[in-house]
């Protein structure tokens, strides 16, 4: 929301900003409306399993992208 408001995406309508630090996440702006997705989750990028017989990540599943990375 910050880069979109006063950072490089200001002025952008439809925007992905990825983050990538002790976790993996994302904020999504379409047509200007923060995108939350249908069960809110639509940024949580770090969750999406990768590896279902990897290893367990904190959230309770198994081979998260957060915990391959």
């Amino acid at each position: 929301i910050g880069e979109a408001m006063f950072g490089a995406a200001r002025g952008y309508q439809n925007i992905l900003c990825v983050n990538v630090g002790r976790g993996i996440g994302a904020g999504i702006i379409v047509s200007g409306e923060i995108y939350r997705g249908k069960q809110g989750g639509a940024g949580e990028l770090g969750h999406m399993t990768v590896d279902p017989n990897g290893p367990m990540c904190p959230c309770g599943n198994h081979g998260c992208l957060e915990v391959m990375a």
